[in-house]
């Protein structure tokens, strides 16, 4: 990073911070540290109220729920919206907003917006574009709630006071007052107080366990691993381990093999290796948790013995019989082969399926799906569980959604009609007035979601949307993309095809595979993804599934 970007992005975030902050410091650490609400269950309950208030629209027809709902992870409610244009229409008939709705779960842990001078990246904020930055309010997600409701193509209410006037009349106004104290709903003289109230009760609903619930079967998972002492965030597809040099000799008895002496300890085993037998008059390649039986070398009946290791400070200090087998007519050969001990099988039996912990372990790797470079697995909170996001902003050359009704709406509210792009974070900081060396890079970006809730849905025929933009109208589909994007970043989509192994070799949807999916809508500052196979991309796709709450309930 040059001197001189740094400087300039530093000077202009303080000049940010201070100009939409410095107007209600004094309120906010005076005044709401004093009536801050002391029974947090009635902020959540007050919170839950705002949130599902259709009359704080400007005609009484849509609230927070009418495009958040429950039902979908706290998303776009409604099938045909989402398997068409995917841009939900606000409370105003005619007038639709310029991106699909995205999910209000589980943004609580969001910082600031903020540049990151050692990963050299945005992070934080919140709205797809960073335009709740938290600046004002240190806290980004109360100021996502105050978006709405004065927007004219959502809720389209006119102005703060008739959002607080209107709470002050509602059913729910002495349940305000019991959180935030008696002089808190003053609309003619403290609306901007009041206003950030209603705020930040939504943002605590938002927060709570009823929104953010973490009881998906991955939580399950989760909770099952950490018990036991291994870490799901090292998790690989890969069974590659370190350790070598350990030798080891079998004793056969009445066909069976009935013990195995360790001739040498070798060492830098960090996980107990898999044991394995060759010869023996028909022995296998088993045991240790990769199988029994198999390929033996000299024909015979032998075979199905099993065995486990056990190490200590880097070396094989016992080889155990787990089961002799049958058979064998000489003592078969013992082979040892080290493994990682983040392999995704040593991860069975704690909640997940094979298929899913392959679709995590690919996820996870980096040489694989590496989908966790930006959908996280490390918590935020030491004691906490991913939230499958580091809030950081990324363009990955999603195509523009020509369905999006935000196009021929009136010129008052898109001036550029068809021509319209949307840039993301890049327009939110060219509005807050930074440099054009400043902004420019950031065109085309948009905040890296959760993925918690991704598959959620009332029905197995409801269509959910993804992209920012709603492009994609399935999982598999913008996992394709992904996948399909890493190969044209590769370079290796112009023949063979998706076949065999993965894509780009042999066989399958052979030819030239370039055109896909339609150009990005903004090509500029791309971020390069990583090819994955075919069968990565269907377990990827089971993984997910498993993200979605309410499975321990059930359970």
């Amino acid at each position: 990073m040059n001197r001189c970007y740094r400087s300039i992005c530093t000077m202009a975030i303080r000049k940010q911070a201070w100009m939409s902050g410095l107007a209600i410091c004094v309120f906010t650490c005076l005044c709401l540290s004093s009536t801050r609400a002391q029974d947090d269950a009635k902020l959540v309950e007050l919170g839950k109220m705002l949130f599902f208030d259709a009359a704080l629209s400007v005609n009484g027809t849509q609230s927070c729920a009418s495009c958040h709902d429950p039902a979908v992870g706290f998303s776009g409610p409604d099938s045909l919206a989402n398997a068409t244009g995917a841009v939900y229409e606000g409370a105003i008939p005619e007038r639709f907003g310029n991106r699909k709705p995205p999910t209000a779960a589980y943004g609580g842990d969001s910082p600031e917006l903020d540049y990151d001078f050692d990963a050299n990246k945005w992070h934080g904020g919140m709205f797809t574009d960073g335009r709740a930055t938290g600046w004002g309010l240190h806290d980004p997600l109360a100021e996502q709630a105050q978006g709405p409701f004065l927007n004219p193509l959502e809720q389209g209410m006119p102005h703060a006071r008739q959002v607080c006037i209107r709470v002050a009349h509602s059913s729910y106004a002495k349940l305000f007052k019991e959180v935030w104290g008696p002089h808190s709903m003053d609309f003619a003289k403290d609306v901007e107080g009041m206003y950030e109230r209603i705020a930040r009760s939504i943002a605590a609903y938002e927060r709570s366990t009823e929104v953010s619930a973490f009881t998906s079967k991955f939580d399950l998972f989760w909770d099952n691993a950490k018990a036991t002492g291994k870490d799901v965030t090292r998790i690989r597809y890969v069974a590659n381990g370190q350790g070598s040099g350990a030798t080891a000799s079998a004793a056969i008895q009445g066909g069976k093999v009935v013990s195995i002496t360790v001739t040498n300890g070798g060492s830098g085993y960090m996980a107990p290796p898999t044991i394995g037998f060759m010869g023996g008059g028909g022995g296998g390649m088993g045991g240790g948790g990769m199988g029994g039986g198999g390929m033996g070398e000299g024909g015979g009946m032998g075979g199905g013995a099993t065995a486990v290791a056990v190490v200590d400070n880097g070396h094989v200090t016992a080889i155990q019989v787990t089961n002799g087998g049958s058979g064998y007519r000489m003592a078969p050969r013992v082979i040892i082969t080290a493994v990682d001990p983040n392999y995704w099988q040593n991860f069975r039996n704690l909640g997940l399926s094979d298929t899913e912990l392959q679709g995590l372990a690919s996820f996870n790797d980096p040489n694989r799906g590496n989908c966790a470079s930006c959908h996280s697995l490390t918590p935020i909170r030491e004691d906490g569980r991913p939230l499958f996001t580091d809030f950081s902003y990324h363009n990955l050359g999603i195509p523009m959604n020509p369905i999006n009704p935000f196009y021929g709406i009136p010129e008052l509210w898109n001036p550029e009609g068809v021509d319209w792009v949307d840039y993301g974070l890049g327009n939110t900081l060219k509005k807050m007035g930074f440099d054009p060396d400043v902004y420019e890079p950031e065109m085309g970006k948009f905040r890296v979601p959760t993925l918690r809730n991704v598959d959620l849905r009332p029905s197995a025929d409801f269509v959910k949307s993804y992209g920012h933009n709603g492009y994609f109208k399935s999982l598999p589909e913008i996992i394709l993309f992904y996948a399909w994007r890493g190969m044209m970043d590769g370079n290796m989509g112009g023949g063979g095809g998706m076949g065999g192994g993965g894509m780009g070799g042999g066989g399958g949807m052979g030819g030239d595979m370039s055109n896909m999916f339609p150009p990005p809508e903004v090509d500029a500052n791309r971020t390069m993804l990583q090819m994955f196979n075919m069968m990565d991309q269907a377990n990827i796709h089971e993984f997910l599934k498993t993200l979605s709450d309410g499975y321990i309930a059930q359970q």
